[in-house]
């Protein structure tokens, strides 16, 4: 019957936008990864990385979650708005001595050239909706637990004079 064919085709709906924002979230990671390419070897500033790899995802609709109908409202009339956040700690930083589990963008709607961290994901998006794409390339949903059994981090690794061993930087929780 009808009444009960509609939640399954809401939920497939929502499935299929999570699947499209990961998609969008995968596609900045490599304009970030390009941009890095591009400029020895570094990430952008965290108040122009939108603009930063523009031109290396195309489209400003890269930067609008189909989960976030603000965002879509706001695009539909010509403003640039980003449904996703730059990780703050990484402005800047060489690419390349970043850990592969370090988180570089975030679904979260901050604006245009939106950067920040963890608090902002806590503040801003339910912890079951949690996407996130890491350095290494692999954008995904996570929640808090998950995000810490899979050693997610926010910071770089902190270098010490002494050792030159890396430390681990700030785990996801």
């Amino acid at each position: 019957s009808a009444p009960s064919v509609l939640p399954e085709i809401e939920k497939a709906k929502a499935r299929a936008n999570r699947i499209k924002s990961i998609s969008n979230m995968s596609q900045m990671s490599k304009g970030l990864m390009s941009y890095a390419d591009d400029n020895g070897g570094k990430l952008p500033s965290a108040d122009k990385w939108c603009d930063a790899i523009m031109r290396e995802v195309g489209s400003p609709m890269v930067f609008v979650s189909p989960l976030d109908q603000d965002a879509i409202a706001q695009s539909r009339t010509g403003k640039k708005v980003s449904s996703y956040a730059f990780n703050a700690a990484l402005a800047g930083k060489s690419l390349h001595e970043l850990d592969h589990r370090t988180i570089l963008v975030f679904e979260c709607n901050l604006g245009w050239n939106g950067s920040g961290g963890l608090k902002d994901l806590h503040k801003n998006v339910p912890p079951d909706q949690w996407n996130v794409a890491l350095v290494n390339g692999d954008s995904q949903l996570t929640n808090p637990n998950q995000m810490q059994r899979s050693q997610m981090r926010w910071s770089p690794p902190k270098r010490r004079d002494t050792g030159g061993e890396a430390d681990g930087g700030e785990a996801g929780n």
